[in-house]
Order: C-alpha cells, then sequence, then structure tokens
C-alpha cells in the first residue's frame, strides 16, 4: 500500500497541484500576521476564511488526483496492474488527506509559534493555544468527510469539472450561510460542520454561546454522506470498465 501511496505523490511531483496547498497556507499565516496583537482573533478569522475557501480548494486537489488518470487518457494501464483497484483508490484518497493534513500544519505555523510566545509572555493563557490548535484538527478532520462525494463525481464524469463545480457550490453556500447569520444550520450543511469547530471556540465573541442544537444531527449526516458517498467510490471504481476514459 505504501508504494502505491508514494507513487501518488511521485506523479504530482512535476504538477502545480501544490500550489493550491501552498496558497490556502500562506493565506493563512498571513491572517496571523495581521491579527497578531489578537491571538483569539487571529485563530478565530484564520479558521472562518479556511472553511469557506476549503470546500473548493479541497474539491479541486480530489479532481486534480482522480482524474489526472483519464484526462491523460493512462486509466487502461491503470486498470490492467496486478494491484487491487481498492487499493488504488484508498492510497489515492490518504495522498488527498495528507495533503489537506500537511496544509492546514502550513497554514497555521507563524499563529502557532507566535500564540506560543505569547503564551509563554503571559498575554494569553496555554488553554487558549490548547484550544485554537485543537479547534483547528478537529476541522481538519471533519473537512475529510466530503472527500469521497468529490471523488464520485470525478471517477463518474471522468475529468475535473464536475469535482470544481461541487467545491464551488459548498464554498458559495457556506458563505452564504454564514453571512446570512444562520450558524446554528450552517453545521447540517456537510461542508459548513467543520465550521461548528470555530463558532465554538468563539464562544465570547458578540455575545454567541457557540452552541448548536444540531450538533449532533449534524455529525449524522456529515457520517452518512462519508460512508455512501465512500462505498459508491468503491463499488463503481472496482467495476468501471478497463476501457473508461479512453
Amino acid at each position: 500500500m505504501f508504494s502505491i501511496y508514494r507513487s501518488e505523490f511521485l506523479k504530482l511531483k512535476r504538477t502545480k497541484i501544490y500550489l493550491a496547498v501552498l496558497s490556502l497556507a500562506v493565506l493563512g499565516n498571513l491572517i496571523a500576521v495581521l491579527f497578531s496583537g489578537d491571538t483569539k482573533n487571529a485563530f478565530y478569522q484564520h479558521g472562518s476564511i479556511l472553511t469557506f475557501l476549503t470546500p473548493f480548494i479541497f474539491a479541486f486537489i480530489t479532481g486534480y488526483v482522480f482524474s489526472k488518470e483519464y484526462t491523460d487518457r493512462v486509466i487502461n494501464q491503470l486498470f490492467t496492474y496486478p494491484v487491487s483497484r481498492i487499493r488504488i483508490f484508498i492510497a489515492k484518497l490518504l495522498a488527498i488527506y495528507s495533503m489537506i493534513v500537511i496544509m492546514f500544519v502550513l497554514s497555521c505555523l507563524i499563529l502557532i509559534v507566535a500564540g506560543t510566545a505569547n503564551a509563554f509572555a503571559g498575554e494569553i493563557t496555554f488553554e487558549l493555544l490548547l484550544r485554537g490548535i485543537t479547534m483547528n484538527l478537529i476541522a481538519c478532520g471533519l473537512s475529510f468527510g466530503t472527500i469521497p462525494v468529490a471523488a464520485a463525481v470525478v471517477i463518474v464524469g471522468k475529468n475535473i469539472i464536475p469535482s470544481m463545480v461541487l467545491g464551488a457550490v459548498a464554498s458559495f453556500v457556506t458563505t452564504a450561510l454564514r453571512i446570512g447569520k444562520q450558524d446554528l444550520v450552517l453545521v447540517l450543511f456537510p461542508w459548513g460542520t467543520p465550521y461548528y469547530m470555530i463558532n465554538e471556540f468563539n464562544t465570547d465573541r458578540f455575545g454567541q454561546t457557540g452552541e448548536s442544537p444540531y450538533i449532533g444531527t449534524g455529525l449524522i449526516i456529515l457520517l452518512a454522506i462519508f460512508l455512501i458517498s465512500l462505498a459508491f467510490c468503491l463499488w463503481y471504481y472496482q467495476k468501471s470498465e478497463v476501457h473508461s476514459g479512453a
């Protein structure tokens, strides 16, 4: 499995897909610099911006990884390898998840360093710093839930466009719900569920409690979307004809 996983990164080595990861990383660190005087607000702004942009960026990354063999017309060779298609699919998924984790880590490097310095200086508590890091980690994990949906539209459509449309719509809906101050309902939208962590982190801002009565339902919906789309992807990838995409 590791060799297949490694090969996915090697295939992307000379592409510009890493620019998508670096662009969010740069943006995240820029926010940390702009709000460096207020660590809590910096964590909040950082999480908010990334939550609204990541549906499109993650869908784009997923679309690129899964559509490459179709657009390069080498899907025939891939499907005739003496390797389980399930393992190939899982390796691609793990490569995408790895890039997402790397992006989240890189995006808050300055924020974590500045926050740690502020904590040692006594300007903020270590508890606040830990909460900010935890917020990012859990939001990152929740973002994994919709990746198989983007993968599904790619392997069915056999190109990157469906996933980009999906990501654009998801980002638009997430942003529209936030602008419309529908934070409590936002958690029911699978691509907006990670925002719960940002809202919960911001418990005392503008009198918000951060608690949503729908978070349990939102997590169930996200889990269901993840399992159903993943099962569909594995089934469809396994049954695809060898001439698909040729």
